[in-house]
């Protein structure tokens, strides 16, 4: 319950602009291939 409360406030700071957060995310496909990429919190929610 705590990380959820935790995620709540940081998605209303990144909202709010007063927060940044970058998500990285590397991961193997099918085929052994590493796959990485990175996601913007903030420009994320503007877009949804």
């Amino acid at each position: 319950m705590e990380d959820q409360e935790a995620l709540k406030d940081r998605e209303e700071a990144v909202r709010n602009g007063k927060l940044t957060t970058i998500i990285f995310i590397r991961d193997r496909n099918a085929k052994a291939q590493e796959v990485s990429g990175y996601i913007d919190y903030g420009h994320r929610h503007v877009l949804d």
